[in-house]
C-alpha cells in the first residue's frame, strides 16, 4: 500500500474538463453549504462558551481604542485576547457602529472561508489526486470522536458550529498556509515566502500562541527535508520566521508573558481535554496506518513526526500534570486526517494495480472510514441541528442530539446598566455574558494572567453571593469595596430572591432572572414572577 503514496511536491495544473473540476467545485459546494449552516446558526445568537469573552474583548477596545482596560474586571492590566485579530475587530466595531455580534459573525464566516481554502491548498501540495482535499474536508469535520463536544483549535463541525467566530480558526488558516508554503518553499517566489513566514507565524503567536506552537514543530520538520534543495529559500523562511515572532513580542497591547502568566489558570481548564478520550478522540486510530504508510516511504516524512512530536508534547502533558499541553492534539489529529485523505483518494485511482492482499487491506480501511465518518456524522449532528429553521423544531432536534444548552442571554439589562459599573451574578452563565454590556464583575471568569489577586477576588465573590461566607457587615464593605452597583439574581427553590438587604429590584427578565441595583436603604427586594 506504500505505493501509493506521492511524497513529492506536485505542480498543481487547471482542468480544463467538467470531470477534472468536479473535485474542486465539490469541495467548494461543501464549503458553501458549511459557510450558510454557520450563517444561520450565528443569526439565532445561541452563542456558548468563549463567544462570550471574545465579544466582551471587543466591546472593551470599542470603549477605549488605544488603552483598553482588562474587560473582565476592568483592572488596568494586561490581558491575553488583545490580539491584533480583536483590536482590528474592536476598532471596526468602533468607526461601524455595528454590534459585537454583527462584527463577530462577518469575521467569523471570513475566516472559516480562509481556513477552508487554505486546507484545500495544504491537500493539494501533498498529493496530485484531486479528490484528497474533499476527502480531507470530510476527515477534518467529523473524523474526531463518538459524542458531544467542541474546543478551540480542534476544527470539527462541532467546534465550528459554536466556535466559528473565535480567532483560533484565523489562526489555524495561516498555520495551513505557512506549512503549505514550507512545502513548496521551491516553487513559491521570495514574496511569497517573505509573506508568509514573515506575517503569519508572528500573527499567530499572537492570535493563538497553541496554534503557533504546532505550526513551528509542522514547518520547522517540513524545511529540514527540504534544506539540501532549496537552501537560501529555506534559510529566507527561517530568517523572515524568526524576524515575524521578534516583532510579534514587540505588540503593545499584551504579549507572551501575559499569555502564559496564569499556567494553572489554563491548566485547570485544559484538564478536560484529558478526560472522556473516546468520546473526544475515539474515531482517530483509523489515521495511524495511513502515517506509518508515509513513514515508510519517507522517513523523514513531516506529517508522521509531526503527529509524533504533538502527541508526545500530550502525554507528557499527561504524566506531568501540564494539562497545556493537550493543546497539542491537533498537530497528531489534522496531519493524520490529511495523511489518511491522501492515501484514501490515491488508492482509490489505484487499487486495480495492486494485489489481492493490498486491495483487501485498502477495502477494508476505506469500510472503516466510512463507517466511522457515519459515526462522527452522528455525534456532530447536533451542529446541524443548531441550524434548522423554526424555534420549536430546533429545541427538539437539540434535544434529540444532545446540543449543548445555549446561555439564556441578558439583553435585556443593556437599558438599565451602564458599560463599566461592577455587576456580580448568582449563576455562571451570566457572569461569563457581564463583560458583553460592558460590566465589570468582581471574579474573572477566564484566565486572566494580569489579574494578580484574582483568587481573593474568588473568594469575596462567595462572600458577597453565598449565606455560608462572612456576615452582613463583611458583605458591605464587599460590595463598596468593588464597587457593585448591580446584581443579577435567578431564583432558585431555595433562594427564590437575593437573600439580604441593602438591593433594590429594577427589572425583571425570563427565567425569573432579575435585575437589583445595590442600595444599602433599601428594604428587602421583591421577587420576579
Amino acid at each position: 500500500m506504500a505505493s501509493v503514496l506521492v511524497l513529492a511536491d506536485t505542480h498543481e495544473t487547471r482542468p480544463t474538463t467538467v470531470a477534472g473540476r468536479a473535485p474542486a467545485v465539490t469541495y467548494t459546494a461543501i464549503g458553501g453549504v458549511l459557510l450558510v449552516l454557520l450563517a444561520v446558526t450565528g443569526s439565532y445568537g445561541q452563542w456558548l462558551s468563549d463567544s462570550w469573552i471574545h465579544a466582551g474583548t471587543l466591546v472593551e477596545v470599542a470603549r477605549h481604542p488605544l488603552h483598553p482596560a482588562e474587560p473582565l474586571t476592568g483592572e488596568h492590566v494586561g490581558f491575553p485576547y488583545f490580539s491584533p485579530w480583536a483590536m482590528a475587530l474592536g476598532w471596526l466595531m468602533r468607526l461601524t457602529g455595528w454590534s459585537a455580534w454583527v462584527v463577530l459573525t462577518g469575521a467569523g464566516l471570513v475566516g472559516t472561508g480562509l481556513l477552508l481554502a487554505s486546507w484545500y491548498r495544504l491537500v493539494r501540495a501533498l498529493t496530485a489526486a484531486r479528490w484528497a482535499p474533499v476527502v480531507a474536508l470530510v476527515l477534518m469535520l467529523l473524523l474526531w470522536g463518538t459524542g458531544t463536544w467542541f474546543w478551540s483549535g480542534f476544527p470539527s463541525l462541532a467546534t465550528l458550529s459554536v466556535g466559528f467566530v473565535w480567532p483560533s480558526v484565523l489562526a489555524l488558516a495561516c498555520w495551513f498556509e505557512t506549512w503549505r508554503t514550507a512545502l513548496r518553499i521551491e516553487q513559491v517566489g521570495t514574496a511569497h515566502r517573505i509573506l508568509a513566514f514573515g506575517v503569519l507565524p508572528g500573527l499567530m503567536l499572537l492570535i493563538h500562541p497553541f496554534t503557533a506552537a504546532i505550526a513551528t514543530v509542522s514547518v520547522l520538520l517540513t524545511l529540514a527535508t527540504r534544506v539540501r534543495r532549496a537552501a537560501v529559500p529555506v534559510a529566507t523562511a527561517v530568517l523572515a520566521a524568526a524576524a515575524s515572532g521578534v516583532l510579534a513580542l514587540a505588540w503593545p497591547w499584551t504579549g507572551l508573558a501575559t499569555m502564559t502568566g496564569d499556567r494553572a489558570g489554563f491548566d485547570a481548564i485544559h484538564h478536560a481535554l484529558y478526560h472522556d478520550l473516546a468520546v473526544k478522540y475515539g474515531l482517530l486510530p483509523l489515521i495511524v496506518p495511513a502515517l506509518l504508510l508515509r513513514l515508510r516511504a519517507d522517513r523523514r516524512d513531516p506529517l508522521f513526526w509531526t503527529a509524533v512530536l504533538c502527541g508526545a508534547g500530550c502525554a507528557v502533558g499527561a504524566l506531568t500534570g501540564f494539562w497545556s499541553l493537550a493543546r497539542l492534539g491537533p498537530g497528531v489529529l489534522l496531519p493524520g486526517q490529511a495523511a489518511l485523505a491522501v492515501l484514501l483518494a490515491e488508492g482509490w485511482s489505484r487499487r486495480v494495480r495492486w494485489g489481492r492482499r493490498p486491495r483487501a487491506g485498502f477495502a477494508v480501511l476505506a469500510g472503516l472510514t466510512c463507517l466511522a465518518v457515519v459515526i462522527g456524522g452522528y455525534a456532530n449532528a447536533w451542529a446541524v441541528a443548531r441550524a434548522l429553521p423554526g424555534t420549536r423544531f430546533r429545541a427538539a432536534a437539540e434535544r434529540a442530539t444532545h446540543a449543548p444548552v445555549p446561555y439564556p442571554q441578558l439583553g435585556w439589562i443593556a437599558g438599565h446598566v451602564r458599560p463599566g459599573d461592577t455587576a456580580i451574578a448568582n449563576f455562571w452563565h451570566a457572569r461569563r455574558e457581564l463583560a458583553t454590556y460592558g460590566l465589570r464583575t468582581v471574579q474573572p471568569q477566564w484566565p486572566s494572567p494580569g489579574v494578580p489577586d484574582a483568587a481573593r477576588r474568588t473568594a469575596d465573590q462567595a462572600g458577597i453571593l453565598n449565606p455560608r461566607y462572612g456576615d452582613a457587615a463583611r458583605r458591605a464593605r464587599l460590595l463598596a469595596r468593588y464597587r457593585v452597583r448591580w446584581i443579577v439574581w435567578q431564583s432558585s427553590a431555595r433562594y427564590p430572591v437575593w437573600p439580604y438587604p441593602g438591593a433594590r429590584l429594577v427589572a425583571c427578565g425570563p427565567h425569573r432572572t432579575a435585575l437589583l441595583r445595590v442600595d444599602p436603604a433599601a428594604g428587602p427586594p421583591r421577587a420576579c414572577r
